[in-house]
């Protein structure tokens, strides 16, 4: 709140300020695993206000490109629900261990903390890994 206080006078709207304040995260990535038919979905969210951390989640879904009048299945299927996406990061970045969220009607979903943001200019995600819910990585 200070920092923007000391701006209130500049001639920038308050989204400009909030902009210029806060770091914007990644849209959703998609791997397709075009063998399989399935595709896993990353995403991002902040760990707390910290800018430095985020946490990283994946989740499998089916690979589904068509998308028509008929097609009206949102959950997914037995295949993509028996699946679940490991990702490996640079060796640069701090990574907690995985932690499993299930949901019955989307299936499960990993998620870890991602620290030290600051040390790299590029990509963080080195690989993702696809692999059955019941076999080991």
């Amino acid at each position: 709140m200070e920092h923007l206080l000391q701006h209130i006078t500049d001639k920038t709207t308050v989204l400009e300020m909030l902009t210029k304040t806060f770091q914007e995260l990644p849209n959703p990535v998609h791997v397709d695993f075009t063998e399989q038919k399935l595709r896993v979905i990353i995403w991002y969210d902040y760990a707390g206000h910290f800018t430095n951390k985020v946490y990283v989640f994946s989740s499998v879904d089916d690979m589904n490109d068509e998308i028509s009048a008929e097609c009206t299945r949102l959950k997914p299927t037995p295949n993509a629900l028996s699946h679940i996406a490991h990702l490996r990061f640079s060796e640069c970045f701090d990574v907690t261990d995985e932690k499993v969220i299930e949901d019955g009607a989307e299936g499960v979903s990993l998620c870890v903390m991602l620290s030290n943001l600051q040390r790299s200019s590029v990509g963080c995600l080195d690989r993702a890994n696809l692999s059955h819910l019941n076999s080991e990585d």
